[in-house]
């Protein structure tokens, strides 16, 4: 009988030894499981989704798509080849060979394309830290250099170099532009204007 009540006892202390890591284990599984629920439910919500994956701590979509409205009507896509997401940072969207159409309700549009760009959900902004290159309906095509568009305040900020090359051969370039769509201004720094000049934006 001792010897039956030893056998219990070493049993029941090694299903304690066992849940005192599996219990925590089986938590953090948990856990994991729901954040990860989490995230894919809002990209799946915000994005056009072709194809998703986790690769370690990132979740990547192919050619994902996100859109949207500004308060004066002018509409906004964004698309990418990849786009990279960290877990610890949902809110942030690493693109990669990325696409912006902004399109106005007067008809104006608007292309530029990048490399690479970061998407801020939060702040409803996107940043391209190296060359955007862009053309227009109005025939105008420019690059860009170190650029952030606000979708709120409605704003292009190019805080490196801009050249805009026009239909009729006119080029500008400045050294920085921060462009207001709400007031319709153009504010470049150390702007040169060279009329019907050659070479243009390649």
């Amino acid at each position: 009988m001792r010897r039956r009540q030893f056998q219990k006892l070493n049993r029941r202390n090694d299903i304690v030894a066992v849940l005192r890591w599996a219990v925590p284990v089986i938590g953090l599984l948990v856990t994991g499981i729901l954040v990860v629920q989490i995230i894919l439910t809002n990209l799946t919500r915000d994005y056009g989704i072709s194809g998703l994956r986790i690769e370690q701590d990132q979740v990547v979509i192919d050619k994902p798509r996100y859109g949207g409205i500004t308060p004066d009507g002018t509409r906004y896509n964004i698309e990418a080849a990849v786009a990279r997401v960290q877990t610890s940072a949902t809110d942030i969207i690493y693109l990669e060979q990325a696409g912006i159409v902004i399109e106005q309700s007067d008809g104006y549009q608007m292309r530029g394309e990048a490399q690479s760009a970061i998407l801020d959900l939060t702040k409803q902004s996107i940043n391209i830290p190296g060359i955007m290159r862009s053309t227009d309906s109005e025939g105008v095509r420019g690059v860009f250099v170190d650029t952030r568009i606000d979708w709120v305040s409605q704003t292009l900020n190019s805080r490196g170099a801009v050249t805009l090359e026009f239909e009729d051969g006119a080029i500008i370039n400045a050294q920085s532009l921060l462009y207001d769509a709400r007031a319709a201004s153009w504010d470049f720094t150390r702007a040169v204007y060279v009329v019907a000049g050659d070479g243009g934006v390649n």
